[in-house]
């Protein structure tokens, strides 16, 4: 039976995003992050040296997740009155 593996900083991006979309979500701190992960704070800090870098991070991998350069690639090269 095989698994897929994902790596730290993947886990640690994945658990800010389901942090940031629960209900009434306030901004993570790092220990908030850490907890979700499963990890130690100085962990979170090894991949990530602020939380501004992991939010930064946390955004364009959602982005990447969702497609957001082709779906806005694809926007900037219709025609139409915007």
């Amino acid at each position: 039976m095989s698994s897929t593996a994902i790596d730290t900083p993947t886990k640690i991006l994945q658990a800010t995003l389901a942090l940031l979309e629960q209900p009434h979500a306030k901004l993570p701190t790092m220990t908030d992050i850490a907890k979700a992960t499963g990890i130690s704070r100085q962990a979170v800090y090894l991949h990530f040296p602020s939380r501004t870098d992991l939010l930064v991070a946390a955004t364009r991998y959602q982005d990447r997740q969702n497609n957001v350069d082709t779906a806005s690639s694809r926007r900037r090269t219709c025609s139409g009155p915007f």
